[in-house]
């Protein structure tokens, strides 16, 4: 067993070997050197891109195939979950039923309002005109056009 120098910040996450902080998985991919001034250029680097960050050097013992001997909780079980294709299907089944209903709902106001429209015009043309009507135009100069006829002074 050789020590190793690895980053712990005051979450109890630890630096990874990609940059990240991990709080739970394989203690592999934790960074880890053996030399104290390398974790110590590491952890300025960390605090200097966030200023927040309280990091610590911590020596660990190296165990057997590059594990470290440090809690580092297994990540959980992920539930099953839907992919990314059966939730682009539901979401594409959900506009189509979507856009049918549309379709339908506007096809029925179209209906109603063409049969509101021959109903109208239904009953506005059987009360204006009967078969006996004639129409004749007539000038309003016209003495027998009630409008000129009338007295002007009144």
């Amino acid at each position: 067993m050789n020590q190793v120098y690895i980053l712990k910040n005051q979450n109890s996450a630890y630096l990874d070997k990609s940059g990240n902080w991990i709080a739970e998985g394989e203690t592999r991919s934790v960074f880890r050197t053996e030399f104290k001034d390398e974790a110590i250029n590491q952890k300025v680097e960390h605090t200097v891109k966030n200023p927040y960050l309280r990091i610590e050097v911590v020596t660990v013992d190296q165990l057997d195939k590059g594990k470290l001997d440090i809690d580092l909780p297994r990540p959980k079980a992920q539930p099953a979950t839907e992919t990314d294709s059966d939730l682009f299907a539901e979401a594409e089944a959900e506009a189509e039923a979507e856009a049918e209903a549309e379709a339908e709902a506007e096809a029925e106001a179209e209906a109603e309002a063409e049969q509101y429209s021959q109903n109208t015009d239904e009953k506005n043309t059987a009360n204006l005109f009967t078969e006996d009507d004639t129409f004749e135009t007539q000038p309003l100069d016209h003495p027998n056009n009630e409008l000129a006829s009338a007295d002007p002074k009144q």
